[in-house]
């Protein structure tokens, strides 16, 4: 995707082209469009429009009440960087553990920690 390759034009560009159509879905959707959408606006400084997306996801999620364990950890993370918000750090930590639990194979565990993204940057700051 053009946000994980750094290019955050084009990723505001295809975000926002899909946003209606999120916002017009059912359960994780749009909180995952909007925090990415958040995360390319606070990459071109806008700051602004960046926190007025993550208070929107964060509201949607107010609302549905639950969030899964595989987009979870990039919502949270997301809150964390838009809002500063400590405790969605913490959430999101707490997803990746629950994941991570799963995996038996210790190299392979250690690899989903470490090398996945947004799981490895969760957990070097948290």
């Amino acid at each position: 995707m053009a946000l994980d390759e750094g290019d955050t034009g084009k990723a505001t560009r295809l975000l926002e082209a899909v946003l209606d159509d999120a916002r017009a879905g059912e359960g994780t959707e749009a909180p995952l469009v909007l925090c990415r959408l958040a995360r390319a606006y606070r990459g071109e400084d806008r700051l602004d429009e960046a926190k007025a997306r993550a208070r929107e996801a964060r509201e949607r999620l107010g609302k549905t009440g639950t969030v899964s364990t595989l987009e979870g950890p990039e919502i949270y993370y997301t809150l964390f960087l838009v809002e500063g918000d400590a405790d969605c750090l913490q959430r999101a930590r707490e997803l990746v553990d629950e994941r991570a639990r799963p995996i038996r194979h210790d190299a392979f565990r250690e690899h989903f920690l470490t090398r996945v993204w947004p799981n490895s940057v969760i957990l070097a700051m948290s």
